[in-house]
């Protein structure tokens, strides 16, 4: 029988596509081996394969562990990929060793025999899948077969796609969507089954689902309009999540490229406003702000910001080639200058302020944000974490290694009781869980700003265990906080501090960080009288500088000082993973401000000065830049002499709707707001945000008339307006 011309032409159309697409998927991974090749860590691999038992395992697993964080089974499978990537390294002791061949083959058959579980399902569905898949692409034709299929089948059985645009998961109420970083992993998963399978399928559903994370949208995880990073709820969260996020992004963006799968819309804007709009802001010379790093802080060495694949962007987006450069010079320590300004993300209750030579970073929680979280036993003191903590970096390791010999008590920024035996759990809950208040938000004009905060926060039973217990048990802290950046200061005023518990004084603390030496004060300016001492409370001390940070005391208040040495923590006590005698010793030191036992309508003020020496800041002391004009529960303001700038926090126009800032200038509102009010502009210039209220009037009384400005306001976010 002769086919008819038609026909046979449409076969022969048919065999080049598959043909066509055959070469697609083997250039897919080729790609992907080719990064893997790079990017795994090989430096242990020999040593891995010399300890490898006959079987396939190693002696110091423990196969049997079942734990949620620090599974002891998760080590078998990276010390494979390590083997298979080291296989490949044409340099390498092991390149196309058939001992590490051996040792792959051993590893991946023993796995499927032992089955390793463990009680934490992202491992079992993401974690472990993904290395697998790795492996396998690296080892490509180097398996045996039915041993491969079964890993594909077991990978793709634990892959829920429910066909709704997205990736789904098993949980207890059946299934649920997965949103943010874990929709780029899982696709990623995908993607290697669907070049181990031949499946062209697969990739194109992989792609799609990785581009429609590669979005701004804050109905979902990932990147929010205001440019912040949020994971698990409303919770600001770098680096872990967003790293793992923006980096499989970016690297499939690139692998895909030229093949049928390659994006359809340009990536690169979305990945330029995750790195350079979003994450640049959070790092100080390497380091992550520890107040958003979610569990990321119980994590050794978690603070350290590694940005290698960001280099692969420079290529990727030309045009802005040299913000990439410079924000990665910036990391190295090279370009303090690279970013310079004031931001408010508004919809995560965060402000950060950097200046070439310092960044403070500001976390707040209000009801529509979360705290920074615990969970999987880690991050397990994180109760005061999100309560106004202020990071003060000048070198960026100010905090580094820190955290297990932290009192987390005694948090930066946080005004909290100070239980001598620990009263409660100190960890809040697990997975975030929302602030308590609303009176929570900032104004920003991009250079300079203000933020606030009022705090009622229940400091007993660990978990909450229900809101009426919450609201009704004794031991809770109530204060109004503020905090007014400026060119080269943080003003900080506290006002209506309560606290209603039995059991412990409360603090505001200032900082605590690793303590270096000099230290100098207005009571010792030869730095020869500062003693380490446990606790020293001191009425005369009006100015203290310490490692490039200077603090000021406008009026008198009773200072603590802490210089402690040799203070010993343990990671255990943060990240319960972690061995006992795993601990850490640091010098530390703390300044603080004791409000008594029971404080009932007390008051704070004080300056931060960071990135100082000493000499510039004796002669700053003596300008005498800022004044405070108001710090009541009703109203807290500051204005800056040189700057002409004021900031205004009106809590309660009710009581108090009017600021006279001098003879020329008096403001009104008609709803709870927060002002930035810049007389040094002409016409003057007023920045306004509000988190309680959609609208807000603002009226300046000057010699001319009165000026009425009108603020259409959502959330939290920040709207500047000239002078009409």
């Amino acid at each position: 029988m002769q086919l008819s011309s038609s026909l046979t032409a449409v076969i022969f159309i048919f065999a080049l596509s598959s043909q066509a697409q055959a070469n697609d998927l083997e250039t897919i991974r080729e790609r992907f081996a080719s990064h893997l090749i790079s990017a795994i860590d090989t430096t242990h691999a020999a040593e891995h394969l010399d300890s490898q038992r006959d079987d396939g395992g190693w002696e110091d697993i423990n196969y049997a562990d079942r734990a949620r964080a620090g599974w002891s089974p998760h080590q078998h499978v990276l010390r494979i990929r390590s083997i298979a990537a080291a296989y490949h390294q044409p340099k390498g002791p092991l390149h196309l060793s058939q001992e590490a061949l051996a040792g792959v083959r051993r590893g991946l058959a023993y796995w499927q025999e032992v089955a390793p579980h463990s009680a934490n399902p992202w491992t079992v569905r993401i974690g472990v899948p993904m290395i697998q898949g790795e492996i396998l692409i690296l080892m490509h034709g180097q398996i045996d077969p039915a041993l491969r299929q079964q890993i594909v089948e077991n990978m793709a059985r634990l892959l829920v796609d429910e066909g709704r645009g997205g990736y789904a998961r098993w949980g207890a109420g059946g299934t649920r969507r997965e949103r943010g970083p874990d929709v780029v992993r899982s696709a990623s998963i995908h993607i290697s089954i669907g070049i181990l399978n031949n499946d062209p399928g697969a990739i194109e559903i992989a792609s799609r689902y990785i581009q429609a994370e590669a979005k701004i949208d804050n109905n979902s995880e990932g990147i929010q309009p205001d440019g912040s990073y949020q994971t698990h709820g409303p919770q600001i969260y770098y680096p872990g999540y967003w790293q793992e996020h923006i980096r499989q992004t970016a690297l499939w963006a690139e692998l895909l490229a030229g093949t049928p799968w390659a994006f359809k819309e340009d990536a690169q804007g979305f990945l330029r406003t995750a790195t350079l709009d979003s994450a640049q802001w959070v790092i100080r010379r390497g380091h992550y702000d520890p107040f958003v790093m979610g569990r990321g802080i119980a994590r050794k060495d978690g603070g350290r910001a590694r940005l290698d694949w960001v280099k692969g962007l420079i290529e990727a987006d030309p045009e802005h080639a040299d913000q990439y450069r410079a924000f990665l010079d910036h990391v190295a320590g090279k370009n303090d200058g690279s970013l310079v300004g004031n931001r408010h993300f508004w919809l995560s209750d965060y402000m950060n302020h950097r200046r070439e030579n310092f960044m403070i970073g500001l976390r707040m929680v209000s009801t529509r944000t979360a705290r920074q979280e615990a969970g999987n036993e880690e991050n397990v003191q994180n109760r005061f974490l999100s309560q106004g903590a202020t990071s003060i970096l000048v070198n960026g390791d100010e905090y580094q290694d820190l955290y297990p010999a932290w009192n987390w008590r005694r948090i930066p920024g946080v005004t909290a009781p100070h239980t001598a035996g620990g009263r409660g759990s100190m960890q809040a809950g697990n997975w975030g869980g929302r602030g308590t208040t609303d009176f929570v938000g900032g104004a920003s004009d991009g250079k300079h700003g203000v933020a606030t905060m009022d705090v009622d926060w229940y400091d007993g039973d660990p978990e909450g265990r229900g809101r009426p217990r919450h609201l009704r048990d004794p031991g809770r802290i109530y204060a109004h906080k503020n905090w007014f950046f400026f060119d080269r200061e943080m003003v900080a005023l506290g006002s209506g501090i309560r606290y209603n518990g039995q059991f412990a004084p409360v603090e505001t603390t200032l900082n605590q960080t690793v303590r270096t030496t000099p230290i100098f004060s207005n009571l010792h300016p030869d730095a020869s009288g500062e003693p380490e001492t446990e606790r020293r409370i001191d009425t005369k001390l009006q100015w203290l500088w310490h490692a490039d940070v200077g603090y000021l005391f406008p009026t008198p208040q009773n200072v603590v000082i802490r210089n402690e040495s040799q203070v010993t923590g343990s990671w255990r006590s943060i990240k319960r993973s972690y061995d006992t005698d795993d601990t850490v010793t640091k010098d530390r030191f703390t300044l603080g401000i004791d409000h008594g036992d029971k404080p009932d309508g007390e008051t704070y003020a004080y300056i931060i000065v960071p990135g100082m020496s000493r000499e510039d800041f004796d002669a700053y002391r003596k300008q005498n830049h800022v004044a405070i004009l108001a710090n009541t529960p009703d109203i807290a303001a500051v204005h800056h002499k040189s700057q002409r700038l004021t900031g205004i926090v009106f809590r309660d126009p009710a009581n108090v709707n009017q600021l006279k800032i001098n003879d020329k200038l008096t403001v009104e509102v008609d709803a709870p707001t927060i002002l930035l009010v810049d007389e040094s502009a002409t016409p003057i210039r007023v920045t306004a945000g509000c988190p309680t209220a959609n609208a807000v009037k603002v009226t300046l009384v000057t010699p001319e008339g009165e000026h009425v400005l009108d603020f259409e306001l959502r959330g939290t976010r920040s709207v500047t307006l000239p002078q009409q």
